[in-house]
Formats: C-alpha cells, sequence, structure tokens
C-alpha cells in the first residue's frame, strides 16, 4: 500500500516588493529603460552621450524610481551607473549570468522588461561596488597593473633581440632585468660594441668566469635586430616612468583615504 504523501501548504505567487523600480538593458549605443507601470511609455531608449545619461537620469527621477537595476555589461555600465548615482538613485549591478537564465527573451525591449519585473520581486541580487576614493584607487592599481603586463613584454622582446644578435646574456646571466645586463643593454644601444668595454659591466657575483662572459658578448650586430633592441628599451623605459606616475597617485590617493578616516 502506498504512503500517502503529505500535501504541502500552498505556494503563494510572487508579490511586488516595489513598484518604484526601474530595469535597464546596458549596451554600447543605447540604453533601454523599463518603468513598468510608472509611465504610459513604459520601455524608452536613451544614447550613450552624457547629456543622454543625465536625461535617462533625470526621466527616473521625475517619475519617482527608487531604485534601478542592470546587468554589469563590459564596460559600458560604469558611466552610467555614476549618472544614477549622482541623482540619488540606489543601483542595483546585477551579474549577467543571473539575469539571462531565462530563455526566449530576444530583443533589448524584452530584456529591460525582464530585469524590471525581477527587481520588482526583489529577486536581483547587487554586486559590490566600491566607493568613491577607493573606486579611484582601484583604477591606478589596475593601471599599474596593466603596464607591469607591459613591461614583461618589453622584456622578453629584448631577451628575444639579444638572441637574434647572438648576444647570450640569456645563457650567463639569471635574467635579463639585473642591473649588469641592463647596463650593456644600454650600452649596446647606445653603439658600444668593444667587447673589454662591455664585459666591464660583469657582476663579480656572477657564476659565469669573465672569458666566457666575454664570448657570450659577441654579436653579429644587425641593424634591423639593434633597432627592434632599442625600441624596446625605449618602451621599457616610457613605462618604467609611467608606473612611477601611477605609484605617485596611488600613494596620494591612499592618503586622502587615510586621512578622511
Amino acid at each position: 500500500m502506498k504512503k500517502k504523501i503529505k500535501q504541502s501548504k500552498k505556494v503563494s505567487p510572487l508579490s511586488v516588493w516595489n513598484a518604484k523600480v526601474a530595469g535597464i538593458d546596458v549596451g554600447a549605443a543605447g540604453h533601454y529603460v523599463c518603468v513598468g507601470s510608472l509611465s504610459e511609455e513604459s520601455v524608452k531608449r536613451f544614447g550613450t552621450f552624457t547629456q543622454d545619461l543625465e536625461e535617462l537620469a533625470n526621466w527616473l527621477v521625475h517619475l519617482g524610481v527608487e531604485s534601478v537595476a542592470m546587468e554589469s555589461t563590459g564596460i559600458y555600465w560604469v558611466n552610467l551607473y555614476d549618472a544614477l548615482e549622482s541623482k540619488g538613485l540606489k543601483v542595483c549591478l546585477a551579474n549577467a549570468r543571473y539575469v539571462r537564465n531565462v530563455p526566449g527573451r530576444k530583443s533589448d525591449v524584452s530584456d529591460s522588461q525582464w530585469i524590471q519585473q525581477l527587481h520588482s520581486y526583489g529577486l536581483l541580487t547587487g554586486s559590490l561596488i566600491a566607493e568613491g576614493k577607493i573606486r579611484e584607487l582601484r583604477a591606478y592599481v589596475r593601471q599599474r597593473e596593466n603596464l607591469e603586463r607591459q613591461k614583461a613584454l618589453q622584456l622578453n622582446l629584448m631577451g628575444k633581440s639579444l638572441q637574434l644578435l647572438n648576444v647570450k646574456l640569456h645563457e650567463v646571466a639569471s635574467g635579463i632585468e639585473i642591473q649588469a645586463c641592463m647596463k650593456i643593454i644600454r650600452a649596446i644601444v647606445s653603439g658600444e660594441r668593444d667587447i673589454k668595454k662591455l664585459a666591464l659591466f660583469r657582476h663579480p657575483q656572477m657564476k659565469v668566469s669573465p672569458e666566457n662572459f666575454e664570448k657570450s658578448l659577441h654579436g653579429n650586430w644587425r641593424a634591423e635586430h639593434l633597432f627592434n633592441l632599442k625600441q624596446a628599451l625605449t618602451f621599457y623605459d616610457f613605462i618604467k616612468e609611467q608606473m612611477l606616475l601611477c605609484e605617485k597617485e596611488i600613494e596620494r590617493t591612499l592618503g586622502e583615504i587615510n586621512g578622511g578616516q
């Protein structure tokens, strides 16, 4: 005899958590904004110019919107987020994966309507967005990280140029970016070809013998490889200068953050 399954209580339908919300489908060329029943024109398209963003935010404020939900699409949300926040609107920046899990929505209009509906039910969780000086600090730190990667690329290009010149620094030193090797690279770029003079930059702690170190410096001095070496060194020095500027901004911002606490 089958056991009778105990019936659960009837599931209540979803109820509107807040009707004064908007949903925005973010795009590179335009943003589609849905405000539901707050306006006869429930979905409206705005451009992405600064004036358009201000008009969008003012429209929402005029309608009495209290909270806005949108997807974290690329970097297109950033300026829109700032415009909305500057008008005192609460912004829920939702992960695009969570918003788009329901199939069948094909247009920007229906996407904005879906986001607005989910937000009105209180079903969207916003991402943590750093505020004020913390956001500024993160921008400087990320830029420095980008520059660090570009600096590493130029080091690799210098290493490649040295190999094509048949200068075997990579075989006698632990890495290109040590003081002795950089001095040799700069001397070569400046036109020095005397092996004895280049060998004077040998660091005493290098394991390679003076004789083998001199042998490693005999290059073919082909013009195209020297040109590429010079270019990589120039970019390398420029990137290091930009990194120093980033570090100054990081220090300044940290000082303002600590000073305001």
